[in-house]
């Protein structure tokens, strides 16, 4: 679906023979905005994520060893899922931040 775009949603890259899709201003704008309430407590967000992700897949925990053994119940309190997840998010906010400059955003998303 269009959601503004003149172009359909797709953008021609330079360094690329295929289509990218690509936000309208007020999609952008929506996105920081709501990531503004996430960045205000931030690990907490992340940590939260994390633990939904495995209350959901209780199996992914297996793929972080850190924390890989923790009970469910200690997960918010554990000090390695606290700073996996603020890196997580920390990049993410990197990510969400660098929407207004696509072509400099791709080497932060790469990085994921």
């Amino acid at each position: 679906r269009d959601m503004g775009n003149t172009n359909g949603g797709k953008k021609k890259s330079g360094n690329d023979q295929t289509d990218a899709p690509v936000l309208s201003d007020a999609q952008r704008e929506a996105v920081q905005k709501s990531w503004k309430i996430v960045a205000a407590d931030i690990q907490a967000a992340g940590v939260a994520f994390f633990v939904k992700v495995f209350d959901i897949a209780p199996e992914a925990q297996q793929l972080f060893a850190p924390f890989r053994d923790v009970p469910r119940e200690e997960l918010p309190g554990n000090d390695a899922l606290k700073r996996h997840a603020l890196g997580v998010m920390q990049t993410i906010g990197a990510a969400v931040d660098g929407l207004d400059d696509l072509d400099a955003l791709a080497p932060i998303l790469h990085e994921l």
